[in-house]
């Protein structure tokens, strides 16, 4: 049994994939979608299945066997209990998408329960219904199904008046934007493999996009909107995301040069406050990547 340590309850044990399972071509009008939530240690404070409700369709929680009480009195119950991972929440997000079911996988961070609404004006709006999200969710779901692109995702920043952005109207989607970690999916079929690499744990969403950029050569971003949250920590929900409780900025920094060293110093390099800037070509074609021999 490859799942024999994981508390997998049998009216979702249809959702986890067998070993070596194929995986086909999605059909636009009958494909799967399933909403997956990676969590640790936010049993009490975690708001996503707000959003999740089950008018939306198929969700699972992901958490560790030692909190999985916990999370079912919470959350509900689609919650899968799982063994401690030796490299953390990247290794977690690897194995949902390597072993859940499913022709479309959107994964959701713990503390995400809405949209934003991106405008050039002022006038933000914010949509937590569960089923206007969802339509949100499977509008860009359908167009990445049937343009062949892998990673899809949304806005990480909220475009507001101050006229440092072009208007959202201009740009409602691009093809080569960084998508963040909080709130992506995935289509199976043209996923060849990657994952998330536990060598950049603390800068992982970075990462992941990038690699999928390398190997897929584009990936949709929605301009549109961005994933509105709240603190689960007590801390910014915006700068720290639901990785807060365990990242440093050493853990930070050492990502940084690993993936400087993986995609070259002019896709990845450092700003003048020690940050990591992502710069990203808006042709498929450079030089810049290490991966291999192959251009990015």
């Amino acid at each position: 049994m490859p799942h024999k340590d994981f508390i997998i309850p049998d009216h979702i044990a249809e959702l986890v994939r067998e070993e070596h399972e194929p995986i086909t071509i999605p059909d636009i009008n009958t494909y799967e979608l399933v909403y997956c939530v990676p969590s640790a240690g936010r049993s009490t404070t975690a708001v996503t299945q707000s959003m999740l409700t089950s008018e939306v369709g198929t969700s699972l929680w992901f958490v560790p066997n030692e909190e999985y009480d916990a999370y079912v009195e919470k959350v509900g119950p689609n919650v899968i209990g799982h063994p401690p991972f030796s490299d953390g929440m990247s290794q977690k997000r690897t194995w949902l998408l390597d072993h859940i079911r499913g022709d479309v996988q959107v994964q959701v961070d713990d503390d995400v329960n809405g949209f934003w609404k991106q405008s050039e004006h002022s006038d933000m709006k914010t949509f937590y219904e569960p089923k206007r999200c969802d339509a949100i969710i499977r509008g860009v779901a359908d167009m990445a199904v049937e343009m062949g692109i892998c990673q899809f995702g949304w806005a990480d920043e909220v475009w507001g008046g101050s006229g440092a952005k072009a208007p959202v109207c201009m740009k409602p989607f691009s093809l080569r934007s960084r998508i963040p970690g909080g709130l992506y999916g995935v289509v199976q079929a043209y996923r060849h493999g990657q994952g998330w690499d536990p060598m950049a744990e603390g800068q992982g969403d970075h990462d992941f996009f990038l690699t999928m950029l390398y190997y897929n050569k584009v990936c949709l971003r929605d301009n549109r909107y961005t994933s509105a949250g709240v603190a689960t920590t007590g801390a910014n929900w915006r700068a720290l995301g639901g990785f807060s409780t365990t990242r440093t900025k050493e853990m930070e920094m050492k990502a940084n040069y690993y993936m400087q060293g993986k995609f070259g110093s002019d896709v990845v390099h450092f700003l003048a406050d020690g940050r990591v800037n992502l710069h990203v070509p808006q042709s498929a074609v450079t030089t810049s990547a290490k991966l291999d021999k192959e251009d990015f």
